[in-house]
This record gives C-alpha cells, structure tokens and sequence, in this order.
C-alpha cells in the first residue's frame, strides 16, 4: 500500500489544497456577511474571521481576500492590521491604485482629518 502523503509534499497534498480551499471560501463568506452588516454594528473582532486568518496565513491569502480584510480590520479598529493588508496589495499591479487611495484616506483617519471627498 502506498502512503498518499508521501507521494505529495504536506503543503500540496490534495487534503491540504482541499482544507486551505475551503478555509478561504469560509474566511471570504464571514467577511462578506461580517462587511455587509457595515460599521455601526461592528465593534470587534470577530473570532471565527481571527481564527481563519491565522490558519490560512496573512502572507498566503489573495488580492480580493486581503481587500475585504482591510475594510474588516478598519471597521473593528485594528488599523496597523489594515495598513498591513494595504501594503500587501500594492505589490499587485491591479490592486496598487486602489490600496494607495485606501492608504491614503487611512492616513488622514490616524491624524485625525475628515475623509476626502474629492475623490
């Protein structure tokens, strides 16, 4: 009898490809459900989004994920997190004009200056 995993290394097994595809179909679903309920009814972190984050690995996770993550992380006040999320997809030559005009409206929050809105 052959052992599955050895013929495949951990991190591409097709159990783990199968486990990280459904994690980020979860962490993507939450943070839809989570960002359509808008910022008056959010005030904190939501365990389940915390814990999918940290299984998947910031690092790893795509574009369109990391996005909605930014919008997640500045509604529940963790905005060093945000501005993470916003480095991250200006290394995406499709996300990098849109995360530098995020970057910037985040900056004008942390000094304190009302929102731009000449955009």
């Amino acid at each position: 009898m052959i052992d599955s995993q050895a013929q495949h290394p951990p991190s591409t097994s097709p159990d783990s490809a199968a486990s990280r595809a459904s994690a980020l179909r979860a962490l993507n679903f939450y943070l839809d459900v989570v960002l359509d309920w808008g910022p008056e009814r959010i005030s904190e972190k939501f365990e389940k989004i915390e814990q999918l984050v940290a299984t998947l690995g910031e690092q790893t996770l795509p574009p369109q994920t990391c996005f909605a993550l930014y919008f997640y992380y500045v509604q529940v006040g963790e905005l060093s997190a945000a501005k993470r999320m916003l480095e991250k997809l200006e290394a995406y030559p499709d996300w990098r004009e849109d995360a530098l005009l995020e970057e910037a409206e985040l900056e004008r929050k942390l000094i304190g200056l009302p929102p731009d809105i000449e955009k």
